[in-house]
């Protein structure tokens, strides 16, 4: 059928295509069974290619011309497809040399009798579409290799928190191992205070026998008053000796216990060093008691700690004997929390330096005599065993040390 006849083919035939074809937003096309020439071309070709309708129909070969040069093979593959209706997407540049993105579709059509009538086909611009998909892929490439970035800055900060969390605990070692030398110090010192006193009676109590045998006074009656006042000396230091080994043992697990029982404890074991500092302490406690829920010997450690630098901080304000130092031990319930206070007569601490005092190695006036770990390690006990607080305070002629826990007797009736 010769392109004559198409054409009057394509005016019965598809007049109502055309009718339609005018007023689309897309390019639609006609083009003869060879290929050759365009039947129609719709008017939309110029809006979207700078070119009119009319310079398509008078050069086919126009159509090739505005293909991108890198996609004109591509385009003439695509075209040569069996298969229809096909769907692809290209390049062209207009009449004013800008380029545009266009998707391509074409369908083969045939008359009643089955004859080839040439292909069909619409082209729309899609380049609107094209540059918001570049721009995503672009935000997509930029926002992996931030990921990328971030990724590797995430193993960079985890390995540097890593390496700091390895650096703290093996500090908190050495703290804890220093303080465990400290208190043992301190408990020599207690040792001592505690043994004096009853060695001393020993000693008096071997002369008196040995003046008694030379006078020829050595009766059965003396002897059986000095074996037993000698077995309850010596029973007295065998249990300060069991008393010290108690405060050292650590607890394996945690448990209820009241806390004014573990103070009064630990008052007993520094009472001779306190006795001989000439420093009084003196408790206020609930009649029911106060129980917590953590480990009692490391809770003794703290009492140890604050008793210990209270004693010294008045014995540097006063060490001449006679001085009425004295310790008020205090506790008391506040709905379901207890407030447990230290409150000495030793003169305060430096305002300077007060918010210091629960640092690591810090130690100046009072703390001077000390290593200055012991406040450091009641603050890590008190916080992460017994999630608690404590903080220090000047209050009247002396230092005011005061904590905090949660009042655990609902829970132990349960």
């Amino acid at each position: 059928m010769d392109l004559k006849k198409i054409r009057e083919e394509l005016k019965k035939s598809s007049s109502p295509y055309k009718i339609i074809a005018d007023f689309t937003y897309d390019w639609e096309y006609w083009i003869s069974p060879d290929h050759s020439e365009f039947v129609y071309v719709s008017p939309s070709c110029k809006r979207i290619t700078g070119y009119s309708a009319e310079e398509f129909i008078q050069n086919a070969g126009l159509f090739f011309e505005i293909i991108d040069p890198s996609y004109l093979d591509f385009v003439r593959k695509e075209l040569n497809t069996p298969d229809c209706p096909w769907i692809f997407d290209y390049k062209i540049r207009t009449k004013d040399c800008l380029e545009k993105w266009v998707s391509h579709t074409f369908q083969n059509i045939y008359d009643a009798n089955g004859n080839y009538l040439g292909r069909r086909g619409s082209i729309r611009d899609i380049t609107e579409r094209k540059n918001i998909e570049l721009k995503l892929r672009q935000s997509e490439e930029n926002l992996k290799d931030k990921t990328g970035e971030l990724e590797e800055l995430n193993r960079d900060l985890e390995n540097s928190i890593q390496s700091e969390i390895n650096r703290r605990r093996a500090k908190e070692r050495m703290l804890i191992q220093q303080s465990k030398l400290a208190s043992l110090g301190e408990m020599m010192g207690a040792i001592a205070h505690q043994w004096r006193q009853p060695l001393s009676t020993l000693s008096i109590l071997v002369q008196g026998v040995a003046h008694r045998r030379r006078l020829n006074k050595l009766d059965d009656e003396y002897l059986n008053s000095f074996e037993s006042e000698s077995v309850r000396l010596m029973e007295f230091m065998s249990s300060t000796i069991d008393n010290f080994q108690n405060f050292f043992r650590k607890n394996k697990e945690k448990e209820f216990f009241d806390v004014c029982k573990a103070i009064e404890n630990t008052i007993s074991i520094l009472s001779a060093q306190l006795e001989s500092s000439f420093i009084k302490v003196r408790t206020e406690f609930p009649e029911k008691g106060c129980f917590v829920f953590g480990y009692r010997n490391e809770f003794m450690h703290v009492v140890m700690n604050i008793i210990s630098n209270a004693r010294n901080a008045i014995l540097e304000k006063k060490p001449e004997e006679g001085f009425p130092g004295v310790i008020d031990v205090t506790v008391s319930v506040k709905e379901d929390f207890m407030l447990i206070n230290f409150q000495d007569n030793g003169g305060g601490i430096d305002k300077n330096i007060l918010d210091r005092i629960f640092e690591p190695f810090f130690t100046t006036g009072f703390y001077k005599k000390g290593t200055g770990i012991g406040l450091y390690m009641s603050k890590m006990i008190i916080e992460k065993d017994f999630s608690g607080t404590i903080d220090a305070v000047n209050n009247g002629n002396g230092a005011l040390f005061r904590i905090k826990l949660k009042e655990m007797r609902n829970e132990l009736k349960t």
